[in-house]
């Protein structure tokens, strides 16, 4: 299901999902049988053999945990040490909740600050790592867009690491609602968006867009209806930016505790 803004109303599509991803969007645990070599072309994977196309793409948007350099706005509330483990925190664990999704499709993290080697010593080796490259975060995320278009991406979901309520069940969501629209979007509650999935790169969607504002998905919109673009919403979900949202790592992130120096520590 998702929310077809033209309609002004949440559709129901029907949908042919394979073994795997049926078991992801029920809430069980995905499993595989065989996965072959990857070649050029689309391959199979899981007994339900269905096709699985290695021309999709997510991109994870993220930076390396320096100490005064990451979730400053949570400075305030956590210090420089608390707002660095939040952050480290929060990338490790949306990392483990769509760690399945490297079986089936190509994932890559585009990582600021640090270097390759201090990203794979942190998040692992099973990943593709790139620098982000660009003026600020627009142009970063549009080239990252065109990079996978250029070699030969026919879809691509971008997302970053604030959203903890984020899954493989909206990933799963976001490349299906995309065939039959030119982009899909996942409007956080702070009046941004936490996800966007495109089929082609539009430069104009990232240009003059004020980025760390409520304005974010407004401004978007905006230039999404110049460019009649047909869009794609998945369901509203909390971004982690602000002192205010702390309350939702209770449920996310419940071993997370703030000490009495305003710092955090994990239990």
């Amino acid at each position: 299901m998702y929310y077809d803004k033209d309609k002004a109303r949440f559709l129901k599509v029907p949908i042919r999902f394979s073994q795997h991803e049926h078991r992801i969007l029920t809430g069980q645990k995905p499993y595989f049988k065989r996965v072959l070599p990857l070649f050029s072309k689309p391959y199979l994977i899981s007994s339900s053999q269905s096709l699985v196309d290695w021309r999709q793409q997510l991109i994870i948007f993220t930076r390396y945990p320096e100490l005064g350099k990451v979730k400053t706005r949570m400075i305030p509330a956590l210090a420089a040490k608390g707002a660095e483990e939040l952050h480290r925190k929060l990338a490790e664990y949306t990392l483990s909740k769509l760690a399945g999704l490297r079986n089936f499709l190509s994932l890559i993290i585009y990582y600021h600050g640090g270097s390759e080697e201090k990203m794979r010593t942190w998040l692992g080796v099973h990943y593709s790592y790139h620098s982000q490259r660009g003026k600020d975060l627009g142009e970063k995320m549009q080239n990252a867009f065109a990079d996978g278009f250029a070699q030969g991406m026919t879809a691509i979901a971008m997302i970053g690491t604030d959203c903890p309520e984020i899954g493989e069940k909206e990933i799963l969501a976001a490349f299906e609602a995309l065939k039959t629209h030119d982009m899909v979007l996942g409007p956080a509650l702070d009046g941004g968006y936490y996800l966007i999935a495109l089929k082609q790169v539009f430069p104009e969607l990232f240009d003059g867009i004020p980025w760390g504002t409520g304005e974010v998905l407004a401004k978007t919109q905006t230039i999404a209806a110049k460019l009649a673009l047909k869009t794609a919403y998945l369901p509203k979900l909390a971004d982690i930016d602000r002192p205010e949202d702390l309350p939702i790592l209770k449920k996310y992130l419940p071993e997370l505790r703030l000490n009495d120096d305003g710092g955090s520590h994990a239990d």
